[in-house]
């Protein structure tokens, strides 16, 4: 039987999240695994992990909004923005009032512009920005679009401020902790980060280490479950065998151009494949993006037999 399909862990703190594919690599016994969204060692909560024909489609998982709960300490800065850097700043400014953080989280919500932090993987002119922040060296980072879905004050005590946060993927928590803090006037540290949801992965659902240890493949989602907030477009059986066989199809679509699909065959809504539904002139193609299911047939179709196919 083929180990294939996604399992919702539960990252404890203290681990890398190339620490858990090893950990799901030797409870599997499977080599093909990888997973989505990277979670720093001093955070904890739901990491996507993706088996066999699965770790295809991490893109697709990792392309969708988070949610998160974090703490910020208001009164100093670190190099990392978070407790594994150093303490480079300290704040004479008192720690804001409940009502002036209230509405400098309603500031935050849409979408802005962050600034990644140099404590990052991200690459300029081909070198982590980490590596060179472990030489003391600091690059300019251009600033990128994110979307801020909502950031609501759950808690605080005067000092520290627990934050629910959903955002669009390539936010850096720590950095919008310290911009938080930067907009009361005063220097804040992201003390602890807990990430709650990715996609449809909910932390009320992730599993332990000690359970994939213990149950194994029982706890592979399937593949179509991971991606079912993709619209599904459905193809009859001459259809599927193009697909299959990389054919580009004309369809007859009212949705926007360029939409990723999931393609599943109209009999049994079997899943073949992700497509990408594009406009031409005033005619929809699809155009098989990732192929998983082998044509049952792989001679080519027969010209006029693509036929037309509805989006659902």
């Amino acid at each position: 039987m083929t180990t294939e399909g996604f399992l919702n862990v539960h990252k404890p703190v203290g681990m890398t999240s190339h620490d858990v594919v090893s950990v799901v690599r030797r409870a599997l016994g499977v080599r093909r695994v990888g997973h989505a969204g990277t979670l720093d060692p001093g955070a904890s909560g739901v990491l996507p992990v993706a088996v066999g024909k699965a770790t295809r489609l991490i893109e697709y998982i990792t392309d969708t909004d988070k949610e998160y709960e974090a703490v910020v300490e208001f009164g100093y800065e670190t190099d990392s923005g978070d407790l594994d850097g150093q303490i480079v700043a300290r704040s004479d400014a008192p720690p804001p009032e409940q009502e002036t953080l209230q509405k400098a989280c309603a500031a935050f919500e849409g979408v802005i512009e962050q600034i990644p932090p140099m404590h990052s993987a991200l690459k300029v002119n081909g070198k982590k920005l980490c590596n060179l922040a472990r030489q003391g060296i600091v690059v300019e980072r251009p600033a990128r679009q994110i979307t801020i879905h909502a950031l609501e004050l759950l808690a605080y005590d005067g000092v520290k401020a627990r934050l629910r946060i959903v955002c669009s993927k390539g936010t850096y928590i720590r950095v919008l902790c310290a911009d938080l803090a930067k907009a009361v006037g005063c220097l804040g540290v992201m003390t602890e980060l807990c990430r709650t949801r990715v996609g449809q992965f909910r932390l009320e659902d992730a599993v332990s280490l000690d359970q994939i240890r213990e149950m194994r493949e029982e706890l592979l989602q399937p593949i179509p479950k991971a991606i079912a907030h993709l619209p599904q477009l459905l193809l009859d059986e001459g259809q599927s065998r193009a697909f299959c066989l990389g054919q580009k199809q004309w369809l007859e679509q009212n949705g926007a151009a360029s939409e990723i699909v999931r393609v599943c065959e109209r009999a049994d809504e079997s899943l073949l494949g992700i497509g990408r539904v594009e406009q031409q002139d005033t005619l929809w193609q699809l155009a098989p993006h990732k192929v998983l299911a082998a044509p049952q047939q792989k001679e080519q179709m027969a010209e006029g037999e693509h036929g037309f196919a509805d989006i659902t």
